[in-house]
C-alpha cells in the first residue's frame, strides 16, 4: 500500500467520525450537572452492568472473543468491576483530561486486540436501555426522567465518540507502521533479487562480486556506507576488499583483528558472529558495543549498523557492514532478509573459490604438475598473439612416447608414473627455449617455441632428443624411452591455435608411420581436406551454440478441397557473413560429425513450438519435419520427441516425422520398437523420397507410415515423361489400396498440378505455391492464401489431365 492509499483511508475514517466529533462539544448546564449526581446514584444502585453482560454474552462474536482471551468467571467479574468504575468516572467528571485518556486507552485496546467497535456500540445501546429502565422505575416526575435519559444518551454517545476515534486512530497508526515496514521489506526484497542476479552473472572474480554487491546495497538499499572485510587469520586485522558510499569514514579507519576485539571484552559478540548470527546496533549513540568508534561514526552521520558474517567452507571468513543514517532502522523482518543476502553472497563466494579449484583440476595434470591439453590450447592462442606482435614464427611440437604401454606392463604403472614425472622435470629445464609446455595425453607432451627462423627448431629438437636418450632409473632398474615428434609452424602451416595443433597432430601421425623415433614436419598438401572438414565442423558447432540455425516452412496443399493441409519444416543455416547457406552444403557434414543429433533435436522442439502457433490459427494443420537415419538411431531421439510433445493438449496427431526407407535398412528389426513408441506418442509417420530407394512391399508393411511422399524426380518431367506418369500413377493407386495418403513434391507448374490431380495424388508441395519461407512469411501466406490464384475455377470443366499429352491416350 502506498502513502497515497493511507491518506485515502484516513479520509474515509474522518468522514465516518465527523458527527461523533461534533458531539464532543456539548456541555452540561448547572441544572444538568445536579441531575448527573442523581444519575450516578441510580447507576450504582442498579444491576445494569450485570444484565448488560448477560445480554452481551449471548452474542456469538462476543463469545468468540471471550474464548480467545480465555475469560473465566473470575475474569468476567473483574471486568464488570472495572467497567462499573469506568462508567462511574464518566458520570462524575466526563470532561476531564484524565477521563479522556481512559477512553482513548479503551479504544486503543479494542483496536490492538481486533475487537470490532460495532460490538461496543451495540453494548452501549443495550446499556442505555438497561439504565433507562431503572430511570423509569424512579419515583420522580416525567420531565425529570426525560432529562436524565437525555443526559445519559448524550454522555454515552460522547463516550462512544472518544473510544471510536481512539480505535480508528490506533488503526491508522498501525496502518502507517505496517506501510513503513512494507516499504522497507520491498527495498530489501529488491536488494535480494539484484544480489542474486549478480551472483548468477559473476562466477569468476571474488573482488568483482563483493565490489558490485556493495554498490547494489548502497544504491538500492539506501545504506549510507557498505563495506566488506575478509579475514586471513584471527590474529590479523580485517582486509577491506570492497566499499561503497561514504567511504571517507574508512580512510582513517583501522580494522582490528578478531583476537584484539576479544581482548577488549567483546567475546560474546564474536561468538554470536561465528555461529552465523548478526550484530545489530540500532542506536550507535547509546549502544555500548560501539563505544570505541561512536564519536567518529556520529560525525559521519551514521546512527545504526548491522554486521553480518560471511562464510567460506562453513567457517566465518568475512563480514558485511551496513550503516544507516536513521536509528532503529533494522526491524526483525529486515534483518532476516539481510541475513539471506549475506548467505547468498557466501554461496557466491564459495562457488567462485570452488570454480578456481575446479580450474586447477580441469587445466592441470596432477601427476606431472604440467598444464593439460585445455591449458595448452588457451596458452597457444596467447602465443600466437605474441608471435604476431613480435613478428616471430611459432613452432609447435607434439611428442608421443614410443610403446609406452610396454613400460607399464614390464615395470609396473608406478614405474610409468615415475618416467612421466621425470620427463616433465627434464622438459622444464628447457624453459629458456620453451614458450609453453603441457602434458596433453597419457604419454603425450606438447611444446611451443618462438623462433626467428624455422631452422632454429633443429637445435630444440636435438635438445629434446638428448633428454629422451638419458636413461631413467627406477628401483635400481634402468628404463630407456624414445618418442615420435610432429612439427608445425605458425603462420606457414596454420593461422589459428586449433588448426596449428591439428597440423602438428597430422605431422605426428606421419612420423609414427615410419616407426619409433620418427620425425615429421607438416605439409598442407597432405591434410588440407581434413583440416577443411575440421573447420566446417567447428563452424557448425558454433552455429548451434549461437542459434544460427532457423526453420523455413513450405506449404502442403490438399488437392480435393484446395486448402492448406499443413507445412514441412526445412532447416536453414543463417551464416553471420555468408547469409542463408543451402542444406546441401552443411547437412552432409552434420551427418558425418554426429552433429545431426543435437541439431535434429533442435528441429523437433522448434517444429513443435511452431505447430502450437499454427493450431492457434487453424486447428487441422499438420507440421512435418525430416529425421535422418543417425538421428533416428540415437537414444536422444525418442527423448526429444517425448519432451517436445509432453504438454497435455499438444496436438500429436498433427505432428509428423518424415523418414526415408534407409531407416529400415540400417536399423532392421530394432526399428519396430522405435516405431511403436512413436505411434504411442500419437505422432504420424511419412516415408520421404518414396520411389527412389528400394520401395519394397516389406518396408511398407513394417513401417507404420500413413503418408508416402513422391520424390520430385518423378514430378519434374510430368506431363511429358510417360514413365514418370505411370510411376506416380502406380504409387498413388498403391497408396490408396493400402489406405495411405500421397504427397507429390516439387510441383512448379500449373500443368503439373492439373496432371497430378488427375492421377489421384492427395496433396502437393512445391515452388508453384511457395518456396520455403521464414516463420512470419509463413503465417502471412497462411492468412492470405486464396486457391483461386493457383487453381482453375471449380464450376468450369477442366479437360481430362491426360489431354495435355496425346501420347498417353
Amino acid at each position: 500500500m502506498t502513502y497515497t492509499h493511507c491518506e485515502f483511508a484516513q479520509g474515509l475514517i474522518n468522514n465516518q467520525i465527523r458527527e461523533l466529533k461534533d458531539l464532543e462539544g456539548f456541555k452540561l448546564t448547572k441544572e444538568e450537572t445536579k441531575l448527573l449526581t442523581r444519575l450516578k446514584a441510580i447507576f450504582q444502585n442498579s444491576d445494569s452492568i450485570e444484565k448488560l453482560f448477560d445480554l452481551v454474552l449471548k452474542n456469538k462474536r462476543v463469545q468468540q472473543i471471550f474464548e480467545k482471551f480465555d475469560f473465566d468467571k473470575n475474569k468476567t467479574n473483574d471486568l464488570i468491576l472495572r467497567l462499573k468504575k469506568y462508567l462511574s468516572f464518566l458520570l462524575t467528571d466526563p470532561f476531564s483530561e484524565n477521563f479522556q485518556k481512559h477512553a482513548q486507552l479503551v479504544g486503543s485496546l479494542h483496536s490492538q486486540n481486533r475487537v470490532d467497535f460495532n460490538l461496543f456500540l451495540e453494548a452501549t445501546a443495550i446499556l442505555y436501555r438497561q439504565m433507562s429502565y431503572h430511570i423509569n422505575k424512579q419515583e420522580i416526575d416525567k420531565d425529570k426522567k426525560l432529562s436524565l435519559q437525555s443526559i445519559l444518551a448524550n454522555l454515552l454517545i460522547y463516550n462512544a465518540s472518544l473510544i471510536v476515534r481512539a480505535y480508528i486512530n490506533s488503526c491508522y497508526l498501525k496502518l502507517e507502521r505496517l506501510l513503513k515496514e512494507s516499504q522497507g521489506l520491498n527495498r530489501i526484497y529488491n536488494l535480494l533479487r539484484e544480489i542474486n542476479l549478480l551472483i548468477f552473472e559473476e562466477r569468476y572474480s571474488t573482488q568483482k562480486l563483493f565490489q558490485e554487491s556493495t554498490r547494489i546495497l548502497h544504491r538500492e538499499g539506501g545504506f549510507s556506507l557498505v563495506w566488506i572485510g575478509l579475514e586471513e587469520d584471527i590474529e590479523k586485522p580485517l582486509k577491506i576488499v570492497a566499499a561503497t558510499g561514504n567511504t571517507k569514514y574508512l580512510k582513517e579507519f583501522i580494522p582490528i583483528s578478531r583476537k584484539k576485539i576479544e581482548e577488549e571484552g567483546f567475546s560474546n559478540e564474536l561468538k554470536q558472529l561465528s555461529q552465523g548470527y548478526p550484530i545489530i546496533i540500532n542506536d550507535i549513540a547509546s549502544d555500548k558495543r560501539f563505544s570505541l568508534r561512536k564519536e567518529r561514526a556520529l560525525k559521519f552521520g551514521f546512527r545504526a549498523l548491522i554486521i553480518l558474517p560471511l562464510f567460506l567452507d562453513q567457517e566465518v571468513r568475512g563480514f558485511l557492514f551496513l550503516y544507516h543514517k536513521e536509528p532503529q532502522s533494522f526491524t526483525p523482518k529486515e534483518v532476516k532478509l539481510l541475513q539471506e543476502i549475506a548467505r547468498d553472497l557466501s554461496l557466491g563466494w564459495m562457488h567462485i573459490e570452488k570454480t578456481k579449484k575446479l580450474e586447477m583440476i580441469l587445466f592441470f595434470d596432477e601427476l606431472t604438475g604440467l598444464g593439460n591439453e585445455r591449458y595448452f590450447m588457451e596458452a597457444l592462442e596467447r602465443d600466437i598473439i605474441t608471435a604476431d606482435r613480435r613478428k616471430n614464427i611459432l613452432a609447435l611440437i607434439r611428442l608421443d612416447l614410443d610403446n609406452f604401454s610396454l613400460v607399464n606392463h614390464s615395470f609396473g604403472y608406478s614405474a610409468g608414473d615415475k618416467v612421466l614425472k621425470e620427463l616433465a622435470t627434464r622438459f622444464k629445464k628447457l624453459d629458456q627455449d620453451i614458450t609453453t609446455l603441457a602434458h596433453t595425453g597419457p604419454d603425450d607432451f606438447a611444446f611451443s617455441f618462438h623462433l626467428k627462423k624455422e631452422k632454429e627448431v633443429q637445435d630444440i629438437i636435438l635438445k629434446i632428443k638428448n633428454i629422451l636418450d638419458q636413461p631413467i632409473t627406477y628401483k635400481e632398474k634402468t628404463i630407456k624411452v624414445s618418442a615420435c615428434m610432429g612439427i608445425a609452424f605458425y603462420p606457414r602451416d596454420a593461422q589459428t591455435s586449433t588448426s596449428l595443433f591439428e597440423a602438428a597432430t597430422v605431422a605426428l601421425k606421419n612420423a609414427q608411420k615410419s616407426g619409433p623415433k620418427g620425425l615429421s614436419f607438416y605439409t598442407e598438401k597432405d591434410t588440407i581436406n581434413i583440416l577443411k572438414r575440421f573447420r566446417h565442423i567447428e563452424e557448425l558447432e558454433k552455429a548451434l551454440t549461437n542459434e544460427e540455425f532457423v526453420l523455413y516452412y513450405q506449404p502442403r496443399i490438399n488437392l480435393f478441397n484446395r486448402t492448406i493441409s499443413g507445412f514441412e519444416a526445412l532447416i536453414r543455416w543463417k551464416h553471420p557473413k555468408r547469409g542463408i547457406v543451402s542444406p546441401a552444403e552443411f547437412i552432409p557434414i552434420l551427418e558425418e560429425s554426429n552433429l545431426i543429433i543435437p541439431v535434429g533435436n533442435w528441429v523437433i522442439f522448434e517444429s513443435a513450438n511452431f505447430l502450437k502457433k499454427l493450431q492457434g490459427l487453424q486447428k487441422k494443420l499438420t507440421l512435418s519435419f525430416n529425421v535422418s537415419v543417425k538421428q533416428f538411431k540415437a537414444p536422444e531421439f525418442l527423448n526429444a520427441l517425448k519432451d517436445a510433445t509432453k504438454e497435455e493438449k499438444f496436438p500429436s496427431d498433427r505432428f509428423q516425422i518424415e523418414i526415408t526407407e534407409g531407416v529400415f535398412l540400417e536399423t532392421g528389426t530394432k526399428s519396430a520398437d522405435i516405431f511403436k513408441l512413436i505411434k504411442d506418442l500419437g505422432i504420424k509417420i511419412a516415408i520421404d523420397d518414396f520411389g527412389t530407394g528400394f520401395s519394397s512391399m516389406l518396408y511398407l508393411k513394417r513401417i507404420p507410415a500413413g503418408t508416402l511422399k513422391i520424390d520430385q524426380f518423378f514430378v519434374k518431367e510430368i506431363p511429358d515423361d510417360r514413365e514418370n506418369v505411370e510411376i506416380v500413377k502406380a504409387i498413388s493407386e498403391l497408396a490408396k489400396n493400402l489406405g495411405k495418403k500421397t504427397v507429390a513434391e516439387g510441383v512448379e507448374t500449373r500443368e503439373q498440378l492439373a496432371f497430378l490431380t488427375g492421377l489421384g495424388v492427395d496433396e502437393v508441395q512445391g515452388f508453384y505455391f511457395a518456396r520455403p519461407m521464414p516463420e512470419k512469411e509463413t503465417i502471412r501466406f497462411l492468412n492470405a492464401y486464396n486457391p483461386k490464384e493457383f487453381f482453375w475455377h471449380q464450376k468450369t470443366k477442366e479437360p481430362h489431365p491426360l489431354y495435355y499429352s496425346k501420347v498417353f491416350i
